[in-house]
C-alpha cells in the first residue's frame, strides 16, 4: 500500500476541479467542511509555544512542494495554501520531536472523502538549521478525528482515522500504521463508529473539531 494508502486515503491535488475517489473537489466548499472550519478556528494560534518562525516558514514550503502548488496569483500574491485554513498537531507523535500533522481545509483541498492531511517529521540531525521538516506522508484525504493509539510500528505510533464519504453513510475508525517509510491505513479493520467526533478506540486525540486537542493549533 502507498502513503496512507487504501482507496480512502487518496491523492489530493489542490485544484478545485480535481477528482478524488469517493468525492470530487468542488468549487463550493461542502457545508460539512464549512462547519469544520468554524470549529477548528477555535484552536489556539500556532505561536512560539508551538513552532518558531523558521519552522513555520519551512513547514509551509514543504507543503507547497508536496502538493506541487502553482505560483501565487499575480492579482493577490497568494496561492491555494495561503487561502486555506490549516490546523496542526505539533509534537504529539514521537517523544522529544516536533513532528507535525497538517490538516488543510479549502475548496481546493477538500472533497466528500475529507480534507488534505500531511505528516511531517522533524529532521533527526539537530545540527541542520534548515530545512526543518521532511514530508513523511502527503497527498491524502481524510476526515477528523485523528487519534494516537498506545501501540506503535517502526518507532512511530499507530493512529486511527475516520473513513467516510463517497457512499459510506456511517463513518468508522480504521487503524493507520507506519511501515518504515510512510503510514498506511488498513480499511478492512473497523474499530467502530465515530460518535460525536470521538473515535471508539481508546487513544489520545491529536486533531479534532472541538474542543482542541493538546498540541493542536491554528496556523492560519
Amino acid at each position: 500500500m502507498s502513503a496512507f494508502s487504501s482507496r480512502y486515503w487518496v491523492s489530493a491535488r489542490p485544484l478545485a476541479a480535481a477528482a478524488c475517489v469517493f468525492g470530487v473537489m468542488t468549487a463550493t466548499l461542502p457545508e460539512a467542511h464549512a462547519d469544520d472550519i468554524r470549529a477548528l478556528r477555535q484552536s489556539p494560534p500556532c505561536d512560539s509555544k508551538f513552532l518558531t518562525a523558521l519552522q513555520i516558514s519551512d513547514l509551509k514550503q514543504q507543503l507547497r512542494v508536496a502538493y506541487n502548488l502553482p505560483a501565487p496569483s499575480e492579482a493577490t500574491g497568494k496561492d491555494d495554501l495561503d487561502q486555506a485554513t490549516i490546523v496542526l498537531s505539533v509534537g504529539t507523535l514521537r517523544p522529544k520531536h516536533r513532528d507535525v500533522i497538517a490538516y488543510i481545509l479549502s475548496n481546493s483541498f477538500c472533497g466528500t472523502a475529507g480534507c488534505a492531511t500531511t505528516i511531517l517529521a522533524d529532521r533527526d540531525d539537530r545540527r541542520l538549521a534548515y530545512p526543518v521538516f521532511r514530508v513523511l506522508t502527503a497527498r491524502t484525504v481524510v476526515h477528523l478525528p485523528i487519534t494516537k493509539l498506545p501501540t506503535q510500528h517502526n518507532g512511530w505510533p499507530d493512529l486511527t482515522v475516520q473513513i467516510a464519504g463517497g457512499g459510506i453513510l456511517q463513518g468508522y475508525a480504521a487503524p493507520a500504521y507506519f511501515n518504515g517509510t510512510t503510514y498506511t491505513v488498513d480499511q478492512s479493520i473497523h474499530l467502530g463508529t465515530i460518535t460525536n467526533g470521538h473515535s471508539p478506540k481508546q487513544g489520545v486525540p491529536l486533531l479534532r473539531d472541538a474542543p482542541p486537542a493538546v498540541g493542536q493549533c491554528l496556523l492560519q
